[in-house]
This record gives structure tokens, sequence and C-alpha cells, in this order.
């Protein structure tokens, strides 16, 4: 049996590699809707929750002891843009490597749905059913949802949980290694070629050779 994740990531690719929608007149013509408010929807009504608790806290009229809970709960809201911003960059970077030409299509194929609604792809609209929305939790944190027809469950990410990952240099996206210019990298540092054969980026150039030194001859002095 077939793995899931790599039969729906490759098809993932194959599908947004071809040129089918393009040449659909009926697609072409219809009004796709790409635009997820995700910000504006997330933050919806927080001037509201901040101009209340800024006047419970300056009228001294706090439900916690010394306006405590109050005060946390400002800080966090003053905090959130940024870790909004700091959130998406993170998971659009991640989710990013599902395009990478090294990418494993033994991945969980839902970051490839992700990555594909969130750079508003052709077949992952609003239109054809997806969505994103990011919550502003109660401790903090946040939380970004994506759904749609191709995931078999909506797929959630924790801001703080990602970030502990990151830290940690734990992707959640992991790419396979570039064998071929691992090796020729391996070559370089060998030394058994002329410095005026390695490029700046320390990569063999096309026309390198071995150094004299290096090669076998026999006994007429030939390679």
């Amino acid at each position: 049996m077939e793995n899931k994740n790599t039969v729906k990531n490759l098809f993932i690719r194959q599908a947004q590699n071809s040129d089918a929608l393009g040449y659909n007149l009926d697609y072409l013509s219809a009004p796709v809707d790409n635009n997820f408010n995700i910000l504006g929807n997330a933050y919806e009504g927080s001037g509201r929750v901040y101009a209340y608790l800024k006047n419970k806290i300056n009228n001294n009229n706090c439900n916690s002891e010394n306006c405590k809970d109050e005060m946390l709960k400002l800080q966090q809201l003053e905090a959130a843009p940024q870790a909004s911003l700091d959130f998406l960059s993170d998971i659009a970077a991640e989710l990013q490597k599902t395009e990478d030409t090294n990418f494993d299509p033994n991945n969980n194929y839902m970051y490839s749905v992700a990555n594909s609604v969130l750079l508003g792809k052709p077949g992952f609209s609003k239109t054809e059913g997806y969505d994103i929305v990011l919550d502003l939790l109660d401790n903090g944190s946040q939380e970004i949802t994506f759904s749609g027809p191709f995931l078999e469950r909506p797929l959630i990410i924790n801001s703080v949980t990602l970030g502990s990952l990151l830290d940690s240099d734990t992707s959640i996206v992991a790419t396979t290694p570039d064998i071929n210019k691992d090796m020729l990298r391996l070559l370089v540092e060998t030394g058994i070629f002329n410095k005026e054969d390695v490029s700046d980026e320390g990569e063999l150039l096309p026309t390198a050779k071995i150094q004299e030194t290096f090669i076998l001859k026999g006994p007429d002095q030939k390679a």
C-alpha cells in the first residue's frame, strides 16, 4: 500500500505544475476569493476589550487583587500584534519548505495543503472551501487553523509550541539532503583540487581538475 502522504504530496506538486486550470474556461471566468483577512478577523473587537481593561485598571475597579489579571491581559494584548507577525512569518518559512527541490514527500501532506492555502494557489481559495483562522488564546499564545476539503481534519498550530520547536532547531517540515552537493563539498575539503578550481562559495567549478601530485602514475610517469 502506498504511503498516503507521498501520494498526496506528489499529487499537489503535479497539480500545481500543471497548466490544466489555465485551459479551463469555466475556472477562468469565475471569481476567486483569496482574502482570508487573517489579522483582521483575529483582532476584531480587541480594541473594545483593551479599552474595557484600561478603564477598569484606571478606576481601580478590577475583579482581581491589585488588578493583576487585568494588567496581564492588557500586556498580552499590547504584545499580540508583533507576536502575530512573528508567528505568521515562522509558519510561512516552515511551510515554504514544501516547495523545496529536496522536499521529502513522506512529510505530512497537510503542510503542503496549508502552504497552498496560505499562498492563495489555484484550487485552494475560500471559494473552494478553504479557510485560515488565527485565534488569540487566553493564555497569551496564538493558534492558527487551516481547514478545507483536501484536509481530513483541520491543521492546528500553536505559536508557543512552534516557537519552542524552532528554538531547539527542530523543523516541522523535513527536507532531504542534497547528496550530490554534499559529495562535491567533501571533494573540495580533501584538498586534491587547486584553489582556482573552487568558487568563492566553496563549490567546485565545472573545469576543475585534480592536482598532478594526486594522480597515480605508472613507471613511465603516465596516468
